[in-house]
């Protein structure tokens, strides 16, 4: 279950960085 947290964890902050990055509104 480690393995599959961390996973799920670096899954979450790589689509939280692309939305910090690529604002919708400019």
């Amino acid at each position: 279950m480690s393995w599959l947290g961390g996973l799920l964890l670096v899954a979450l902050f790589a689509y939280l960085g692309y939305a910090l990055i690529k604002p919708e509104r400019f």
